[in-house]
């Protein structure tokens, strides 16, 4: 009797470290993400700033270093969201009751970083399906991709380039709400757990 309990609290102790460290590394890369989508409201503020004001009053060098710095960051931000997708899948590829817990959380979080990488989302943004395109850009993914390729190229106008960088601050808006809830959701768990363990 006295080894099953040792062996069904060692089964329970191995379940509560891994619960623990899925959440933290949870909230680790949730954390990250939130940083990565307020860097990419700053960049896409900026172009907007520079786009208003080169139609009022000819600032084309400050949209030159505005693109130029936003394609910089986009790379650099590319680099990042694939070494979370690839943290994120470690997570989600443990074990059944981790995948379960996870879940949700794992399906945000992917979904937002496949946004900024420009990768294929399964999940949609409903707002970018609504709103019309303008430019004929066929290889762009999400709001994110076809801001990309208007700012690369030179068949946009810049009304076009205003409208994709409206269409990105309203995703990055629906984005933002739930990333809040999730990290929210992720500290109350964690402490959860924390509360069991400590009993």
């Amino acid at each position: 009797m006295c080894s099953t309990q040792r062996a069904m609290s060692s089964v329970r102790s191995d379940f509560m470290e891994e619960m623990l460290d899925g959440s933290l590394r949870l909230m680790d890369i949730c954390s990250v993400s939130r940083d990565l989508m307020v860097e990419t409201q700053e960049h896409v503020r900026d172009l907007q700033s520079c786009v208003r004001r080169k139609k009022v009053a000819g600032g084309g060098d400050q949209l030159d270093v505005a693109v130029s710095g936003y394609v910089k960051f986009r790379k650099n931000m590319r680099k990042e969201t694939k070494k979370l997708l690839v943290s994120l899948k470690s997570i989600d590829g443990r074990s059944n009751a981790m995948r379960r817990v996870a879940s949700v959380g794992v399906s945000v979080l992917k979904s937002f970083l496949e946004l900024l990488s420009g990768r294929q989302s399964n999940i949609k943004s409903k707002l970018a399906s609504v709103l019309k395109k303008k430019c004929n850009i066929e290889d762009a993914t999400n709001e994110l991709e076809r801001l990309d390729s208007a700012v690369r190229g030179e068949s946009c106008t810049r009304d076009d380039i205003q409208e994709k960088l409206e269409e990105v601050e309203m995703s990055i808006g629906g984005f933002e709400k739930n990333l809040e809830g999730l990290f929210r959701r992720l500290i109350r768990t964690r402490a959860s757990l924390l509360n069991i363990i400590s009993h």
